[in-house]
Order: C-alpha cells, then structure tokens, then sequence
C-alpha cells in the first residue's frame, strides 16, 4: 500500500507538470510530507503538525500563486484516522497558523478512490470546523474528489466538490477560491492606500478641511504645537480652534503647520518633532500679531462701552506686555465686563456709605480715648486707624473691599472683622491697605481731612 501511495503521488506530480497548463496554470512548486511539515500551537496549547502528503504550489497566467496541501487517500485511511486529519486542518486553520509560512490559507485537496469516501471527509472536515471556528477572516477552503487513481482528471476536470457538497468545481477554482480573502483584503488594501491618498492631498491643499480634521485630533495636535513656543502654540490652537471664517493670516499659519506635517498630516504622529523653518515662523508670528490687534481692539471697544474695568484694564495690560489672551478669557471679557460693570455700582454705593460711616468710627474713637486726646490726635490719624481697620484691597483687581452695608450699619456686632472676599471681582485674596490705594479713597473729594472734634 505504501508502494501505490508513493506511485499515486508521483503520478499526480507528473499531472501538475504536463497537465496544469491546460487549466492555466503552470507548477511552481511540490514538497512533500517532510518539507511540507507544519508545526503549530493549539488554541488549547497543545504543539501539533500537520504533514500534508504534499504542498503544491501553482502559478496562473496572472502570476498569482496558488496553493494547495494534498492529502493522498488510496482507500486504506480508516475513517478514525480520517477524522483525525479533518480536526486537525481545523485546529490549524483556527489559530491562522499558516500566516508563519503562506500569505493565505492554501487549500485542502482530499483525494481518494470513491465519491462516497471523499464526501464522508468533507462531511467530516464541515464539522470540525464548525466546532473549531477560526478567529480569522479566511476560512479553510477544501475540496475532494474521487481521482486518486487518476490524477489527470483531478487536475483538469470539474471533479472536486466543496464544503457545501452541492458544487462541483475545477481544482483552479477550489484553489481561487483558497487565494480569494488575500485578494479582498490587498484590494481593500489598496482601495484604503488611494483614499488614504486622496485625503492626504486634500487635507495638505484645502485649509478649511485641515482645520477641520486638526479640531478633531485635537489630543494629537498638541504634542505638535510645542516647538512654536508659547504664544505661537495658543495662536494655532486659537486657529484650529476657531469655526468663524478663516483669515488670511490664520490661512497662511495653517499651511505652514501642513507644510510640516506632510505626509504625516493624516494620522498626527511625525517620527520626529516638528523644525519650523523661518518662511513657517514667519506665518505664525503673523498669526500671534493678527490675533493681538483683534484682541486689543475688543478690549478697547469694551472700555469704550463700559469704563475701564478691571478685568479690561489687566487684559490691556497683558497685550502691551506682547501676551496673548486665550480662547477662554476673549470670550469671558463681555461678561466679565458686565458683572464688574454691575459690581462698580456697588463700589461706589459701598464708597459713599463708608465715608459717613468713617467720619462715625473716628467721632467715636475720639471719644473713647479722651479729652486730652482728642485735642492732641489729629483726625487723619484716626480716619487712617478706621481704614486700616475697615478696608482690604483685592490683590486681584486691585480695588478697595469695603466693609458690607450691615457691617457699617453695626460695626459693634463684626468686632473682629477680617473680610475673605472682595464684593467687587469676588476674588478671595485681599491685602493689607496702603497709602498709594488708600488714596483712592478721597480722590475727588473736596473736604480736607480735619481735627475730629
């Protein structure tokens, strides 16, 4: 029997030589069962093989390989035995184990002496590999028929039905169809390089679209940003950011940050840190002074509306010293200027009430310290005394934090009075008073400071 198995196959290898040309094919390659060997892990961790009596390989007139394991039945495999094979093809298949040696999953060739034996295996093999369902996207493609004692006819005819047992097909089709998942996933392949391509040029000519996708990576843009510097990564951001029109200058800064980018402007991850040139300094630098005169010229029209605030005079501040504002605080300008316009309203209640309620407190000290005193302390210094008590100055907004309406309406039930927040800003951080901002106080006041009497 050994002696027949060894003949059959040498006949079947004469057929792939003289034969596989009228299928349109032409061999490339037959190893058999010691180099076609294939060791494997086991989903269940198990080392096995799989010795296929032989691999044949095969070349269409397209130059696309074809690959098949051959499995030689002469009638003698018992049907344990069989079962065996078929398991073990499925385990094979199941953890993808041919990706170590072939680009897919070459097909299964069962040939034997009767359509009843090959059936039972593909019966056989159908069940295994339902129990052994792959973790991969290719499946195992068989095929069998009854040619084992003629191997012209397995290599030129449509004697080879498949896995559905309802089809038969010619061995060049069994093995397209083993070929067909590499195909589909290099035409997917290549269908993702063009359009990866196409967005790429897209993305690197129309600014808009770059912002776009710039704004949803935002995550990724940030690690980029850096090697403009501080002022010139807020103004990107501020670009990217941005969903108004597009300014020239923001135009010109996003295309030297693509310019960058390159061929990396698609995922955001260079393999190296960005080396803005000076054209792309340039343009950034354009972009930053762009943004700084829009900003100034907001805080002037504010100031125009609602006074010099606070909040706009640090702002104006900051852009004298060549900063930049942020998104965050150019939009909170209107409505910063609006609460601190609101709480001016109440400085200046705050400043009237406070000084009657001063010219009290001073009155009463002068009182509590005597006659002697009172003829011997001048009223500045006992003005200066309740002020010291009375007034904080906000380390924020650099206003004086009055005592509140309650406080001045009964100074005897706030005895140790230590205020925590300026009304004015609602900053938490208050200093001490000084004679600069104590000042404030009486400027536009006519009275004089006199003897508190």
């Amino acid at each position: 029997m050994f002696l027949a198995h060894t003949a059959a196959l040498t006949e079947l290898y004469v057929a792939f030589v003289t034969d596989a040309r009228d299928a349109g094919m032409e061999l490339r390659g037959f190893w058999r069962e010691g180099q076609a060997r294939e060791p494997f892990r086991a989903s269940d961790g198990r080392q096995r093989a799989i010795a296929p009596d032989a691999l044949v390989v095969l070349v269409d007139e397209r130059g696309r390989e074809l690959r098949g394991f051959v499995e030689l039945d002469m009638g003698s495999m018992s049907h344990r035995r069989l079962r065996a094979k078929a398991e073990l093809y499925a385990a094979y298949a199941q953890v993808g184990a041919w990706q170590r040696q072939h680009r897919f999953c070459p097909a299964l060739l069962f040939l034997s002496t009767s359509e009843q034996r090959a059936t039972r295996f593909l019966r056989t093999l159908g069940a295994a590999l339902k129990q052994h369902h792959s973790f991969y996207d290719a499946e195992l493609v068989a095929g069998a028929c009854a040619a084992a004692h003629a191997p012209a006819a397995a290599v030129t005819e449509d004697c080879w039905l498949d896995l559905t047992l309802t089809r038969w097909l010619a061995l060049r089709e069994v093995l397209e169809q083993a070929r067909a998942p590499y195909e589909r996933a290099q035409a997917q392949r290549a269908a993702h390089t063009r359009a990866e391509a196409e967005r790429r040029q897209q993305l690197l000519g129309d600014m808009d679209a770059l912002r776009r996708h710039l704004r949803e990576h935002r995550w990724s843009v940030d690690g980029l940003l850096p090697p403009f510097g501080n002022l010139g990564e807020l103004a990107l951001r501020q670009a990217i950011e941005s969903v108004a029109p597009m300014s020239d200058r923001e135009r010109d800064a996003l295309a030297a940050l693509a310019r960058l980018l390159g061929d990396d402007v698609l995922d955001l991850s260079p393999a190296a840190e960005l080396q803005p040139g000076e054209e792309e300094r340039r343009a950034v630098t354009a972009l930053i002074d762009h943004y700084r005169t829009g900003q100034h010229d907001r805080v002037e029209q504010l100031i125009g509306r609602f006074g010099e605030l606070p909040v706009l005079r640090r702002a104006r501040e900051r852009l004298d010293l060549g900063e930049l504002l942020d998104d965050y605080a150019v939009d909170a300008l209107d409505s910063d200027a609006q609460r601190e316009a609101a709480g001016r309203e109440e400085q200046r209640q705050r400043r009237r009430l406070y000084l009657g309620f001063r010219e009290r407190e001073a009155r009463r000290l002068a009182r509590e310290q005597g006659l002697l005193r009172r003829f011997t302390t001048p009223g500045e210094e006992l003005l200066d005394e309740v002020d010291r008590r009375w007034l904080k100055v906000c380390a924020r907004c650099h206003e004086l934090a009055f005592p509140s309406i309650q406080e001045m309406a009964d100074p005897a039930a706030f005895p140790d009075r230590d205020a925590v927040r300026c009304h004015y800003c609602h900053g938490y951080s208050l200093d001490e008073l000084t004679p600069q901002s104590r000042k404030r106080l009486t400027d536009g006041d006519a009275a004089e400071p006199r003897r508190i009497a």
